[in-house]
């Protein structure tokens, strides 16, 4: 699996985690400053499960991932 894959299986997975209020967060932005960190901790949850050899769960706003057998 590519490196791009995975991370949008992390982002995926981990928004999916995330309550409501902070997915509006994550979707439109936020002019509070309180909100940074929160996203600085969700960027680090991503990248941290993008990067691990752990198995990334599939979530239902993930794509199924394409199997890679070559350009046809």
């Amino acid at each position: 699996m590519s490196t791009t894959q995975r991370y949008n299986l992390a982002y995926n997975y981990v928004f999916e985690k995330q309550p409501s209020f902070k997915k509006e967060i994550l979707i439109n932005g936020s002019e509070d400053s309180s909100d940074d960190r929160f996203i600085s901790e969700f960027t680090k949850q991503v990248c941290r499960l993008a990067e691990s050899d752990e198995e990334i769960p599939v979530v239902k706003s993930n794509y199924v991932v394409p199997q890679t057998s070559g350009v046809k």
